[in-house]
């Protein structure tokens, strides 16, 4: 019982970080802090509490010309590129608006996954993606709670 209290307050503590990343982003990008700056001390946190947890357990990371190559192209389309866009979107909409739109992220999944062909296709699967999809249109589609109709783009 009690390892399941821990996974629960673990649960609540990782769900609080994560809902507090669009509040405090625009909170950063209001003062001026620039988007570049922000993902470059992001990365470095991150990358050192990774370093430390690789070093504990005992294992290393490949470090071969390929394995450089892919870890590039993931931290450039995986972070530096979404978290530049995500802070310059931060300037100019409300945080609100910013979380539910990052809900959709881990919708494209799916369709990832099918092109990929690491996964079946399903139409229960289909019918609440486009479930998903129309509940956030309909939170933040322009007369729902965008403060101007040109934010849409």
């Amino acid at each position: 019982m009690s390892e399941r209290i821990w996974l629960i307050g673990l649960l609540a503590v990782l769900g609080a970080g994560w809902g507090v990343t669009q509040p405090l982003a625009k909170i950063a990008v209001s003062e001026g802090y620039r988007h570049f700056g922000l993902i470059f001390w992001q990365l470095v946190i991150s990358g050192v509490l990774l370093a430390i947890l690789v070093l504990v357990r005992g294992k290393g990371l490949p470090f071969g010309r390929l394995h450089l190559i892919m870890y590039g192209v993931i931290a450039l389309i995986g972070t530096v590129l979404p978290n530049a866009a995500s802070y310059q979107a931060a300037v100019y909409l409300p945080a609100g608006v910013l979380s539910i739109l990052l809900s959709l992220v881990p919708m494209f999944a799916f369709p990832i996954a099918l092109l990929m062909a690491t996964d079946g296709f399903s139409w229960l699967r289909v019918g609440g993606l486009i479930c998903g999809l129309i509940g956030v249109v309909l939170l933040v589609g322009p007369k729902a709670s965008l403060p101007e109709p040109w934010m849409v783009a």
